[in-house]
């Protein structure tokens, strides 16, 4: 019952994020380039091939919510997803989470922060579980059954298979 309070929290009530991040319900769809390019547009980081400050989307530090930002191309070690940190002060690059665990699709080679539309596995979050769909813990106590949550923080006693 804990868990269920605790993603009831993340999931309804929300830290503040900077005016140059935006919530998203999903980022554009992986590895379309032209999606990318026109969320950049739209967002206004329009240079998305070489300027200081380019179009990311991500999921946040919390894996229960997806951002989008113009920020600084950070380069990532293979091994590893790029994500958005919450901190007090401006953040204005992506951190970054080990994916060495997971399945399937963890970069294996030394990148770009904005070429995360390259592996959909670092885009691709279970927001109730707050975890990576390709990491083998997220479902490993619960066989990939999650309980829906309802508007009162409780389940509603069904389950969704993935």
């Amino acid at each position: 019952m804990e868990i269920v309070n605790l993603l009831f929290y993340f999931q309804h009530f929300s830290l503040t994020l900077p005016n140059f991040v935006k919530r998203v319900s999903t980022c554009p769809m992986p590895k379309n380039f032209s999606e990318w390019k026109r969320a950049a547009s739209r967002l206004g980081c329009d240079n998305f091939e070489n300027a200081p400050y380019v179009y990311h989307c991500m999921p946040s530090s919390f894996l229960n919510e997806t951002v989008e930002f113009c920020g600084r191309n950070v380069p990532h070690v293979g091994g590893s997803c790029p994500i958005y940190t919450y901190k007090f002060e401006e953040n204005k690059a992506p951190n970054f989470r080990n994916c060495s665990e997971f399945k399937s699709g963890c970069p294996n080679k030394f990148y770009f922060s904005k070429m995360i539309y390259k592996y959909p596995a670092c885009l691709d979050i279970i927001k109730d579980r707050m975890c990576y769909k390709a990491d083998p813990s997220c479902c490993s106590n619960m066989s990939c059954s999650r309980p829906i949550l309802s508007t009162n923080g409780g389940t509603n006693g069904s389950t969704e298979k993935w």
